[in-house]
């Protein structure tokens, strides 16, 4: 299943790292009541890794794919660009996020992807 970000394609509102895992949580919900799934496993590209990896930990999925992710937007921010840009970048959106620990604690079967 695939789903849109908050605010992307035709949905509503505004993505935010916690609103994107609250529709993911949702997301698992509706699989497992109206469609019985037994076993579930998430990929997340990019940001998406770390929403798939939060999704792992939260739901108890199966499997989880990391695929080209990062420990934190906003950490990205600041080794790319410089401690300026993180400070400006985490006041605005608050967007800090420790998706590497999600990954480390979930207890499922685990990929993750790189490239230089």
């Amino acid at each position: 299943m695939l789903w849109n970000y908050r605010g992307y394609g035709r949905t509503k509102g505004t993505p935010s790292p916690m609103s994107l895992k609250k529709d993911g949580e949702a997301v698992i919900a509706h699989l497992r009541k109206h469609f019985k799934a037994q076993k579930l496993g998430c990929h997340g590209e990019s940001l998406g890794g770390a929403v798939a990896a939060h999704l792992a930990k939260t739901c108890n999925l199966d499997f989880l794919y990391a695929d080209r992710s990062f420990w934190s937007l906003v950490d990205v921010a600041k080794l790319n660009f410089g401690t300026f840009p993180f400070l400006v970048l985490y006041l605005i959106t608050w967007w800090k996020c420790d998706a590497a620990w999600d990954f480390i604690f979930t207890k499922c079967y685990k990929v993750i992807s790189s490239d230089p």
